[in-house]
């Protein structure tokens, strides 16, 4: 009986079970950056990566340093119209692929994670993106999961790490 389920959404992710990190038989389970969308007329891609979104805001604004972060969600604060238009259709994939993920597993909560998890933008965009999804393909009775940031933002994979590292020593894995 699995006593906890949930899944950790960043561009990779992780699906932890009754306290372990599910790996799949090809150690590729929670590989979210795998799940395609569609991003053309006929093109599919894979759309879930933060860094490509941040990627593409700086570019548009010839920011030097195409990471930086800050800067783009500089942008995106203040709503600017392209910055929040492209951060806006993020948050609209990654709540696809929560509501996909959800309508097969029924996972008790989503946990973002990573650098952009500390903007508050971003989990408040994606759980209404998400609400709208539901309300659009007419989903009233699907269970909403929690959409949260972790806890440790961008350190979680870190903790994460460390904690399946010390399971495996202790011979839990």
């Amino acid at each position: 009986m699995v006593q906890q389920l949930f899944s950790v959404l960043v561009l990779g992710g992780g699906i932890i079970i009754g306290g372990h990190l599910y790996r799949g038989m090809h150690y590729q389970a929670g590989e979210l950056s795998f799940i395609p969308f569609k991003n053309g007329k006929d093109k599919y891609g894979v759309e879930g990566s933060a860094v490509r979104m941040i990627n593409k805001i700086a570019k548009h604004y010839n920011i030097s340093n195409i990471n930086d972060g800050p800067a783009v969600f500089g942008q995106i604060n203040r709503r600017d119209h392209y910055a929040y238009k492209v951060f806006k259709k993020y948050c609209w994939r990654i709540a696809n692929m929560i509501l996909s993920i959800q309508a097969v597993v029924d996972l008790d909560r989503y946990v973002i994670g990573g650098g952009i998890s500390a903007q508050p933008i971003v989990g408040d965009t994606i759980r209404t993106e998400y609400e709208k999804l539901v309300e659009q393909v007419d989903l009233a009775g699907i269970r909403r999961p929690t959409i949260m940031k972790a806890y440790f933002e961008n350190d979680a994979n870190l903790y994460g790490g460390v904690y399946n590292l010390l399971l495996e020593v202790n011979n839990e894995i």
